[in-house]
């Protein structure tokens, strides 16, 4: 097992060695009841660590920082899938970090968006300026801003969004 080169993340692990105990029948987990490939295969047919997480801000009011900040910094979720997160919440929220804010139950005041955008911007989670939105979710503002040079994208996006 320490020589398996494991893709996935620690919740992930857990999940193998929870399925590998129930395997053993409650006794000594031996090398032939874990099998990471199937159990990896599993994780992929069902939903991704990010949309599991995002449903759990948005659809159950849990908070960004129980669900998505505690576990990142503890290491339970890596930074592709907090990216993940943000732009399943972002494209949610209309591009708007303050919409995000409140759609992650992070708080609704000032003081918890400077909380909010530091921690992003200070693990480097916040996504580029014109990350593509799929057209049905475009308002026509942001349809007609893509259509700008990138150099006016910006300027607009950092007045509409500061």
């Amino acid at each position: 097992m320490m020589s398996y080169s494991y893709p996935g993340n620690v919740r992930e692990l857990e999940n193998v060695m929870k399925r590998a105990k129930a395997t053993a029948g409650g006794g000594r987990v031996e090398e032939g009841d874990i099998d990471f490939e199937e159990d990896l295969q599993v994780d992929v047919d069902e939903q991704s660590v990010a949309e599991t997480l995002f449903r759990e801000m948005v659809e159950e009011g849990k908070s960004f920082w129980e669900v998505v900040h505690k576990p990142f910094l503890k290491r339970e979720l890596n930074r592709r899938e907090v990216k993940e997160i943000i732009e399943l919440g972002l494209r949610r929220a209309g591009i708007s970090y303050k919409r995000l804010q409140i759609l992650f139950n992070a708080g609704d005041d000032k003081k918890n968006y400077k909380k909010f955008v530091d921690f992003l911007r200070n693990f480097d989670l916040q996504l580029k300026a014109g990350f593509n939105l799929p057209e049905s979710s475009e308002s026509s503002t942001f349809g007609e801003i893509r259509n700008l040079e990138n150099s006016s994208k910006m300027f607009i996006f950092l007045l509409l969004y500061r």
